[in-house]
């Protein structure tokens, strides 16, 4: 690498690391407040049952005259004092959630800057630019098939398959287990986040039985240790995560990122990110 592709390459690395990092951190510390600040509401000499409530509404637009009246759905939301504990652990569990959604875009970014710095130099870095990725994606899929390499675009299968084709050290590393105890290998592991990632992005996080058969068919172990299934009022299955166990899950993030980049660039130690 030149000295510019060097200092892309620890730019992008950066912003992933501060992503995670600045997520894992919002966790750790306001679950902890959180826990803290209701304890010591809770032994107040004097609390209200009810602290808080909320209604949904919305403006009924008219189609003849074109202005609205708001209009209220006739029960409304609570929070009552002796549920604080539990709704506190429920608000960081849906954060948790939705940042899923975060650290997963964090790495595909990550991932396709390595690759455009590697092996598409001609082509402008895909950060920010939907033009850019697109063309960066084309090109990737351009060649595969040069290759006669088949693969499949569901849930970012292609970059491994190209990544693949590409170093004989990242097809070692997908195929190595995420830990000596557990199952999935990297690959599998990459399948499980991407099948997240659209349950959070696509489907408000109902897992429906096709899914929860791929989920368990693919990394049962891995999942079953840091996820859990909640069936809602509607009888529908949701995905919950386990909140002590959110910062290991996020560790094997970490682990397929930086070790796929470093494979990439034939590195075989992570000092290439300054880690020591």
């Amino acid at each position: 690498m030149n000295t510019t592709q060097t200092a892309d390459l620890r730019k992008a690395f950066l912003i992933y690391k501060n992503t995670v990092t600045s997520t894992l951190n919002n966790t750790t510390f306001y679950r902890s407040f959180l826990q803290l600040s209701v304890e010591r509401y809770q032994q107040q000499e004097y609390q209200p049952d009810q602290i808080f409530s909320s209604v949904f509404h919305a403006y009924n637009i008219s189609s003849n005259q074109g202005d609205g009246y708001s209009r209220m759905y006739i029960e409304s939301d609570h929070f009552y004092t002796h549920e604080l504990q539990e709704s506190s652990i429920a608000f960081i569990a849906s954060y948790q959630i939705l940042s899923l959604l975060k650290i997963y875009n964090a790495m595909e970014i990550f991932v396709f800057q390595a690759i455009q710095i590697r092996f598409f130099p001609e082509l402008k870095s895909p950060t920010g630019s939907r033009i850019n990725t697109y063309k960066l994606t084309r090109a990737i899929e351009k060649s595969l098939t040069n290759l006669g390499v088949e693969f499949d675009t569901k849930n970012n299968r292609y970059l491994l398959s190209f990544l693949k084709a590409m170093s004989p050290e990242i097809t070692w590393f997908l195929a190595e287990k995420v830990r000596i105890d557990l199952t999935p290998t990297y690959e599998t592991f990459f399948d499980l986040v991407s099948i997240l990632r659209n349950l959070v992005g696509h489907h408000g996080t109902i897992v429906s039985t096709d899914t929860k058969n791929e989920i368990l068919s693919k990394a049962k172990d891995v999942f079953q240790r840091h996820f859990s299934l909640i069936r809602d009022q509607d009888g529908y299955e949701n995905l919950q995560p386990k909140v002590d166990q959110f910062s290991n899950f996020i560790s094997f993030y970490n682990e397929l990122t930086v070790n796929i980049v470093k494979f990439i660039f034939g590195y075989e130690d992570l000092d290439l990110f300054d880690m020591y």
